[in-house]
C-alpha cells in the first residue's frame, strides 16, 4: 500500500523556530475562533496536529510538508475563515502525512477535517481508513457507515466496511456490503474475495471456490488469494490443485480501486519513497507498478543507481528488452558524467551484457562484460558470462584463460567450468586435454547423466567409439532420453523434420515434464503447418510457465493461422496482462481487433486505444497503418484515409514500390468510406512482423 511504507527516509535539516512559532499561533487562533463560533458555521474543537520529526527526511519532503502546513495555517487564521476550504487543506495535509507513514499526524488532520466539515463524506471516509489502519475496527466501522450515509453506494467504503464487519464476525452485514459492491461492479475482485471468505466460513467450499477463482482471475497478482483457494480445494478433496495453489501463495493482498487512497503515491516528492514502492512492487511481482515507481524516482534523481537497475529489471520482466537496455545506457551515461562509483558503472555494464546475451547479440555482450571487468576485475559471474559469450562466438582461445581463472575462483562450480573448458579445448583441437577435463568433471559428479553423455559425445567425436559406448551405458536409463533429444535436434537442424518430430515425441513419452522439449516440438509442429498440435503444446508450456513469452507468441500465432480468432483474442488479452510492454503482442492485438474477418471479434474502439499507446514506442509504418485501420473500424474513415494517403506518399518517396502498392490497395477501400478487413490470417500476421522501415 502506497500510504504506509514503514521505512525511514534519509536526509537532513529542520524547519526553523520562527516558522514553528508562527504555526502554533495560527492553530491557537483557529481553535479560539472556532470555539467562539462563526456566523453560518458550526463551532468545532480541533485537535492539535503533532509535527513529526522530519530531520531524517529529504529536503523535498520537508518542503512539501512545510508548504501544506503553511496553507492550512493561513486558511485557519483568515478572517473570515472558510471552514470547507480549511477542511480540504487539512485532509490534504493528512494525506501527505499518511503517504510518508506518519499515521498519528494524519489521523489528527482527518479528525479536524471531519469536524470542520461534518457533512463531507470524503473526510469521514479518510478518518475511518486511518482509524482502522491503526487497529480500531469498531470506530472504523461507525465512521465508514457515516461516510456511506453521506455518499450512498461509494464502492471503496462498501468494500472496506465489509472487510471490517467480516473481521468483527458480523457476517450478514458484511455479505450485504460485498453484494452491493458487486452489483455496482461485477469485476470487483475484493467483493468476490469477501464473499468467498463468507462462503468458506459458512461451510460451503464449492461456492467459496467459485468466488476465489473469479477474484484471482480479476486480480492475478494477488497471490494471497491462492492460499484461500488452496484451502478450499483441500476441503473439496482436490488435493493436487490444493498443493499447487498453496505452493504459489504469497502475501499480496487483493487491491481496492480507491480514488481517495490509491492516488496517494502521486503526491510524493521523495525519490526514496518511490524506490521503496518499486522494491515492494518487485517483491509482489507487479512489474508495471515497479516501472511506474522507478520511473518516478528517476524523475527526482536521474542518477539513482537503485532506480536504474530496478527499472531495467522490471522492463526486462515485462518483455521490453529494448527499454531495459535503453534505461541502462542512460544510466551509464549519467554514471560516466557524474561521480558514480566504479563498482556501480561495472554493474550496469555487467547487466547490459546479460541483456545483450539474452537478445542473442554475443559480440555486444562480450564487449560489455569485458568493459565491466576492466572496472572491477573481482566479478567471477561476469567472467563466466564473458567466457560463455566468447565461446558462442567461436573465440575459444580467448575463452580458455577465463575458464582457467574461474577454476581457481569458483572451485564449488568446477564440474560446470570443466565442461565448458573441455568444449573449448575440443574446438581448439586439443582432444587429450579436453578428455582429461571431462574425466575430472565426471569424477566430481558421477551421477550427472547429461554430463556423462556429453563426455560420451566428445569421445565419439574423437574416434574413441568403444569408450563412448561404455560412458553411454554408465549413464543409465535417463541417458536414453538425452540421446534421443540430441538426435532429434540434429535431425531438425539438418532439415529432417518428421524424424525430428518423432524424436521429440519419444523424449516426451519418457519425460512429459520436459517443457523445454515440448516447446521445441510446438515450434516444429508450427513449422510443419500442424497448428492444432502446436497450440496444444504451447498451451501446456504456458500452464507450466505462465511467463514464457515465446510460448505466448507461438500460441496466438498458431490460433490465428487456424482462424480461431476469438480464442486468439482471449489469449492475447491474457498475455498482455503479463507482458504489457511487449510491442509485438500489442501490435498483433490491435491488428486483430481492427481487421479480423469475423465481425464479433473486431473492436475498433479497443484497437484504436491499443494502437495509440503503441505509437508512443513504435512509429513504424505498419504500426501507423494499423492505427489508420483502427480509425476506420471505429467509423472515422475520412481520417483513416488521410493517414493512409500520407503513408503511401512516404513509401513512394523512399522508392519502396512493393510497400506503396500494398498500402494503396487498402487506401482504395478507405476512400470508399469502408473499413478494411484482412482476407485471411496471413494478412494479419505479416503486418505485425518486425519492420525496420
Amino acid at each position: 500500500m502506497a500510504a504506509a511504507t514503514g521505512r525511514t527516509l534519509p536526509g537532513g535539516g529542520c524547519t526553523g523556530a520562527y516558522a514553528l512559532k508562527r504555526r502554533a499561533a495560527a492553530w491557537l487562533l483557529a481553535v479560539a475562533w472556532l470555539a467562539a463560533g462563526c456566523p453560518g458555521r458550526p463551532a468545532a474543537e480541533l485537535e492539535e496536529v503533532p509535527h513529526p520529526d522530519l530531520s531524517a527526511a529529504e529536503s523535498a519532503v520537508r518542503e512539501q510538508v512545510a508548504v501544506q502546513r503553511e496553507t492550512v495555517d493561513e486558511l485557519l487564521a483568515a478572517e473570515p475563515a472558510d471552514a470547507a476550504a480549511a477542511a480540504a487543506a487539512l485532509a490534504e495535509l493528512g494525506r501527505v502525512y499518511l503517504l510518508y507513514d506518519f499515521p498519528q499526524a494524519a489521523e489528527a488532520c482527518f479528525t479536524n477535517a471531519a469536524r470542520l466539515a461534518p457533512d463531507e463524506a470524503d473526510w469521514q471516509y479518510l478518518l475511518a481508513y486511518i482509524t482502522t489502519l491503526q487497529g480500531r475496527p469498531e470506530e472504523g466501522r461507525a465512521l465508514y457507515r457515516r461516510a456511506l450515509e453521506l455518499r450512498p453506494g461509494f464502492q471503496p467504503a462498501l468494500l472496506r466496511l465489509g472487510r471490517v464487519e467480516l473481521e468483527l464476525g458480523q457476517y450478514d452485514a458484511a455479505r450485504g456490503r460485498f453484494e452491493a459492491a458487486l452489483a455496482a461492479d461485477p469485476e470487483a475482485a475484493a467483493a468476490h474475495e469477501g464473499l468467498g471468505k463468507l462462503a468458506a466460513a459458512a461451510g460451503d467450499p464449492a461456492a467459496a471456490a467459485v468466488h476465489f477463482e473469479r477474484a484471482l482471475e480479476l486480480a492475478p497478482r494477488a497471490d494471497s488469494l491462492r492460499y484461500a483457494l488452496g484451502q478450499t480445494y483441500r476441503d473439496l478433496g482436490r488435493t493436487e490443485e490444493a498443493r499447487r495453489e498453496l505452493a504459489a501463495s504469497g502475501d499480496v493482498a487483493v487491491p481496492i480501486v480507491d480514488p481517495l487512497i490509491s492516488p496517494l503515491g502521486t503526491l510524493a516528492e521523495s525519490a526514496q519513497f518511490y524506490l521503496v514502492q518499486g522494491g515492494e512492487a518487485l517483491e509482489d511481482g507487479d512489474y508495471e507498478r515497479a516501472v511506474a515507481a522507478y520511473g518516478a524516482a528517476l524523475e527526482r534523481d536521474a542518477a539513482s543507481f537503485v532506480a536504474i537497475k530496478g527499472l531495467a529489471y522490471a522492463l526486462e520482466k515485462l518483455g521490453d528488452l529494448d527499454g531495459a537496455v535503453a534505461t541502462l545506457e542512460r544510466g551509464l551515461a549519467e554514471a560516466d558524467s557524474g561521480e558514480a562509483e566504479r563498482g556501480e558503472r561495472a554493474e550496469i555494464l555487467r547487466v547490459l551484457g546479460g541483456l545483450e546475451a539474452l537478445r542473442g547479440r554475443d559480440a555486444a555482450a562480450a564487449e560489455r562484460f569485458a568493459a565491466s571487468l576492466a572496472l572491477d576485475a573481482d566479478q567471477p559471474d561476469a567472467r563466466m558470462k564473458l567466457a560463455n559469450s566468447l565461446s558462442r562466438l567461436g573465440r575459444f582461445g580467448e575463452a580458455l584463460p577465463l575458464y582457467d581463472r574461474l577454476l581457481e575462483e569458483k572451485p564449488e562450480h568446477a564440474a560446470d567450468i570443466l565442461l565448458r573448458r573441455a568444449t573449448a579445448l575440443v574446438n581448439l583441437g586439443r582432444g587429450d586435454e579436453a578428455l582429461a577435463d571431462f574425466r575430472r568433471a565426471v569424477e566430481l559428479r558421477p551421477d550427472d547423466r547429461p554430463l556423462r553423455l556429453r563426455y560420451a559425445d566428445a569421445l565419439a567425436h574423437l574416434g574413441r567409439a568403444a569408450e563412448a559406448a561404455r560412458q553411454r551405458r554408465l549413464a543409465g536409463g535417463g541417458g536414453d532420453a538425452e540421446v534421443l533429444l540430441r538426435t532429434a535436434r540434429q535431425q531438425r537442424d539438418a532439415g529432417r523434420y518428421q524424424q525430428a518430430l518423432d524424436g521429440f515425441t519419444a523424449v516426451l513419452d519418457q519425460a512429459p515434464e520436459r517443457h523445454d522439449v515440448r516447446f521445441e516440438r510446438a515450434q516444429l509442429l508450427g513449422h510443419l503447418g500442424r497448428y492444432a498440435g502446436a497450440v496444444a503444446d504451447f498451451r501446456r508450456v504456458i500452464e507450466a510457465e505462465p511467463r514464457h513469452a515465446a510460448a505466448r507468441h507461438g500460441e496466438t500465432t498458431a490460433l490465428i493461422l487456424l482462424e480461431r480468432y476469438g480464442e486468439a483474442r482471449v489469449r492475447l488479452n491474457e498475455a498482455l496482462r503479463i507482458f504489457s510492454l511487449d510491442a509485438r503482442l500489442a501490435h498483433l492485438q490491435a491488428r486483430l481487433l481492427a481487421t479480423v474477418p469475423e465481425a464479433p471479434v473486431r473492436d475498433g474502439r479497443l484497437a484504436l486505444e491499443v494502437a495509440r499507446r503503441l505509437l508512443e514506442v513504435d512509429d513504424g509504418v505498419r504500426v501507423r497503418e494499423t492505427f489508420a485501420l483502427a480509425l476506420a473500424e471505429s467509423g472515422r474513415t475520412a481520417e483513416a484515409a488521410e493517414l493512409q494517403r500520407r503513408l503511401v506518399s512516404d513509401a513512394e518517396s523512399r522508392g519502396d514500390r512493393e510497400l506503396a502498392a500494398d498500402l494503396r490497395a487498402k487506401l482504395e477501400t478507405l476512400d470508399s468510406g469502408r473499413a478494411w478487413w484482412a482476407s485471411g490470417p496471413q494478412e494479419i500476421l505479416d503486418a505485425t512482423l518486425p519492420d525496420d522501415r
